[in-house]
C-alpha cells in the first residue's frame, strides 16, 4: 500500500469494519473483462459467505476463475466541502481482500452459511423453507490477503 500511514493490519479492526459494512463489492474476472457486483454477506473464520441465484454471470465467472477480490466500506463521508477543492477528501474505513471462491455443496456448510447471512441482516432463519434454501447457491471465499485502510477519522 502506497500510503502506509493509512494501512491497518489489526485483525480486530478488520473484523469490526467487516461487521459494520452494509455490503461488499465482489470483483470477478469475466469472459469479457472485469465484473464487480455488490452483495449481502457474512464473514467468519477468515472467510466471506454470500448467496446467489443458482445460475447467472456471477457463478459463470466463479466457475471459470475462482480468484476474487472483496471490498467493504464501513464509513465514508466527505470532509472539507465548501472550501478549496484540493482540501476536500473522504473520511473512510475500508477493507480490501482477495481470495478463492468455492460454491458450497455440503448441506451442513450451506445451512450454516445461509443462517449466518440471514442473522447478520436481522432475519429469522426459521422462516426459510427447505425449497427456498435449495433454490440458492451459497459461496465461500477463503480470504488469502486482507488489508485495511482508514483516513480522516478523527
Amino acid at each position: 500500500m502506497r500510503r502506509a500511514d493509512r494501512m491497518v493490519t489489526d485483525p480486530q479492526w478488520l473484523c469490526r469494519v467487516l461487521d459494520a459494512a452494509p455490503y461488499i463489492v465482489l470483483g470477478l474476472s469475466g469472459e469479457d473483462g472485469p465484473y464487480a457486483v455488490p452483495l449481502n454477506f457474512a464473514h467468519a473464520d477468515g472467510c466471506i459467505y454470500f448467496h446467489s441465484a443458482r445460475q447467472g454471470r456471477k457463478l459463470d465467472c466463479l466457475r471459470r476463475d475462482p480468484r476474487v477480490s472483496v471490498t467493504a466500506v464501513a464509513t465514508a463521508r466527505l470532509v472539507g466541502q465548501g472550501g478549496r477543492a484540493c482540501d476536500m477528501g473522504m473520511a473512510y474505513e475500508s477493507v480490501c481482500a482477495s481470495g478463492t471462491a468455492e460454491i458450497l455443496t455440503d448441506g451442513k456448510e450451506r445451512g450454516e452459511a445461509l443462517r449466518a447471512i440471514i442473522l447478520r441482516y436481522g432475519g429469522d432463519p426459521a422462516t426459510v423453507s427447505e425449497a427456498e434454501a435449495r433454490g440458492v447457491a451459497l459461496v465461500r471465499v477463503r480470504l488469502t490477503c486482507v488489508s485495511g485502510k482508514r483516513a480522516n477519522m478523527s
